[in-house]
């Protein structure tokens, strides 16, 4: 059977259209970079379309429960849902000092029991903390040290000596799981902001465990929210792939002049110039992962993207510096967090 040519006419128009302004919901399920803003820079990103924000867009007020309000019912929570020894609830800021200001590790295998985060995600619920569905961090304390030792700029630590900077009241080993725990609020997390430039009084919302062998070693809670109003923002979120661009921007031009300026110093014992020369730098910005959030910030939830950069520093001749050599002049990974608001597309951390 032969089409008519006005539908076929109406076909070849709808194509030439679709051609010249692409769908936003084809454009969006993925982002793929592959620029070089500098001589010595890289921009890469490689990602796809993260589950989105569904309905209409709401800020909420929230009431922090800090560490004192719900320290007790979930340490006791805890206890009962593992039949544990008794665990003593750490001082919020403990067990943070072994997690990377970018809290997560998405090209790092998750690790530790799924039937040990159900039987704490249970506990969580039962003591009103609210937990998301999945951990915000799942690491073994091996996989975190070696983050930590790939960002250090200065003196690096043995892995001992890492461990020991947090006193946990029991001796931590390097197979043990921690798991970094949040609030949700309609299916999203909340962004647990545990390095950023919020106020003192935003504490950072979020529980941290330490597992060995399944039960639990250790506990940290810093806190919680209950919602206690809401106000309707409107309108939709901004894109996640224009999220992922200002979230590149704004590191880039953070982090390029700052490179870019210690190429040229020369003070207290230390000749960057001498080593830019002898070890010429080149730099890989990376898009490593990006996901619907809320943040926390003056007694207000806001949704945004939370972007987790990599920022990694190659170096040539690196067969004539010792390790410590390195790191006490470039680090050799740095992971940086970027939260978008997804109203204004500021980046807020």
């Amino acid at each position: 059977m032969s089409v008519p040519a006005p539908v076929l006419r109406l076909v070849a128009l709808c194509l030439a259209l679709c051609l010249a302004h692409p769908c936003p919901v084809c454009a969006e399920q993925a982002l793929r970079i592959d620029e070089q803003p500098f001589r010595d820079w890289a921009v890469l990103c490689e990602l796809t379309a993260p589950q989105g924000f569904t309905g209409a867009l709401t800020q909420y007020q929230y009431r922090q429960l800090s560490f004192g309000d719900i320290a007790a019912p979930v340490t006791a929570a805890v206890q009962a849902a593992f039949d544990s020894d008794p665990l003593r609830p750490l001082a919020p800021g403990t067990l943070s000092l072994l997690l990377p200001t970018c809290p997560t590790l998405p090209r790092q295998a998750a690790t530790g029991s799924p039937s040990s985060y159900d039987h704490l995600l249970h506990a969580l619920q039962t003591a009103g903390f609210h937990p998301a569905d999945t951990p915000f961090l799942c690491a073994s304390l091996a996989d975190l040290e070696a983050c930590h030792r790939r960002g250090v700029l200065g003196r690096l630590d043995t892995p001992e000596q890492w461990l020991a900077r947090c006193d946990a009241g029991t001796a931590l080993a390097l197979t043990d799981v921690l798991l970094l725990c949040v609030p949700e609020v309609d299916g999203y997390p909340i962004v647990p902001m545990l390095f950023s430039d919020a106020a003192e009084s935003d504490a950072p919302l979020y529980a941290a465990v330490v597992l060995r062998d399944g039960e639990p070693l250790c506990l940290e809670v810093s806190g919680t929210c209950e919602v206690t109003g809401a106000v309707a923002l409107g309108g939709a979120a901004i894109p996640w792939d224009d999220a992922v661009r200002r979230a590149i921007d704004h590191a880039l031009g953070l982090y390029q002049p700052a490179m870019a300026g210690m190429a040229r110093v020369r003070e207290a014992g230390f000749d960057y110039p001498a080593f830019w020369e002898a070890h010429t730098p080149a730099f890989v910005l990376r898009a490593e992962h990006v996901q619907a959030a809320w943040y926390a910030r003056s007694g207000l939830l806001r949704p945004c993207w939370y972007v987790a950069l990599s920022l990694t520093v190659q170096l040539t001749g690196t067969e004539t510096l010792t390790p410590q050599a390195r790191h006490s002049y470039l680090p050799e990974v740095l992971l940086i967090a970027c939260c978008v608001d997804a109203v204004t597309g500021d980046v807020v951390q």
